[in-house]
């Protein structure tokens, strides 16, 4: 396939809008790479909030689907905002330094979660504010490790997605030997945005194997994402999505955590075992040219 019509047919206009790269001319190779952690995805549609004060932890505890409070430095955890009816609103990926607790965003949510969580604050010893930095993500394979880019330039924290496994109060539907996306474990990079240049050049040239290392565009990380079944905000989601469509029991959901909004969804959902929707992978063949668009009904027999 051409890249005119990579860029025609599976260009998102929204994440494109923010400045993301499709490609860099070999979609195919550069997943590759990605998948065997040799290649960098520059993210400009991630975002980060920042919030600071004494109470942030429990605070935020109150709000999310997960338990943050009590987290440390280098442990990262993945939380949900539902909404009254479980539904989801807003998704983050957090981390905490000891002094603010940092969340990687979808940065088309940025402005509705930072609202939010404003209008959240009431009397409590907390501080909500956007952060300017650079995110790039990777997968942790070979010589690409959470380790290996600290002290890189310019880089400030890694957020080590979770997903596939099912983290303390988890639960999950999948029952196979080997989940699709333990393959693949994901990091975030966190980057001071004066320093992102330098830090993408220094990982390129920090591979054993002189060249070997690329930079992928976000086409080929969303080909890996999908293929391992990772539910992203906005792509596998819709108005209507609660965490058990999407089997973000795994890793976003506490399920023995109270007192939240959507609790009362996701305990009834658990009750019965059964979420009214499930999310189901669907790989083409490619015996035929054309795709179905987006929204097109799938149906078996």
């Amino acid at each position: 396939m051409s890249e005119s019509a990579l860029d025609s047919e599976f260009v998102d206009e929204a994440v494109a809008s923010f400045g993301a790269t499709p490609h860099f001319g070999d979609p195919s190779g550069e997943q590759w790479a990605l998948e065997s952690g040799r290649a960098l995805v520059r993210r400009p549609d991630l975002a980060v909030i920042s919030v600071s004060g004494d109470d942030r932890l429990t605070w935020l505890t109150s709000l999310a689907s997960q338990v943050v409070t009590g987290l440390v430095p280098g442990v990262s955890r993945e939380l949900l905002i539902l909404s009254p009816e479980g539904r989801v609103e807003h998704w983050a990926g957090a981390s905490d330094d000891g002094t603010a607790l940092h969340l990687i965003v979808e940065r088309s949510d940025l402005s509705g979660f930072v609202e939010f969580l404003d209008s959240m604050r009431f009397a409590l010893r907390v501080a909500v504010a956007e952060r300017d930095v650079a995110v790039f993500s990777s997968v942790r394979a070979g010589a690409n490790t959470p380790e290996s880019v600290v002290g890189l330039p310019g880089h400030l924290w890694t957020w080590e997605d979770p997903w596939p496994g099912v983290v303390e109060g988890g639960a999950a539907y999948f029952q196979g030997a080997r989940h699709p996306g333990a393959r693949t474990p994901m990091m975030f990079h966190a980057v001071s945005r004066q320093g992102a240049d330098e830090f993408e050049a220094a990982w390129l040239a920090a591979s054993p194997e002189a060249g070997s290392r690329r930079r992928a565009g976000y086409l080929a990380w969303e080909a890996m994402r999908i293929a391992a079944w990772k539910p992203r905000l906005g792509r596998e989601t819709d108005a209507r999505a609660i965490p058990p469509e999407v089997d973000w029991l795994r890793t976003a959901v506490h399920t023995a955590k109270g007192c939240y909004r959507g609790q009362e969804t996701i305990a009834r959902v658990l009750n019965l075992g059964r979420p009214p929707r499930r999310l189901t992978y669907l790989q083409l063949d490619g015996s035929r040219g054309d795709l179905p668009a987006p929204g097109t009904p799938i149906e078996v027999g």
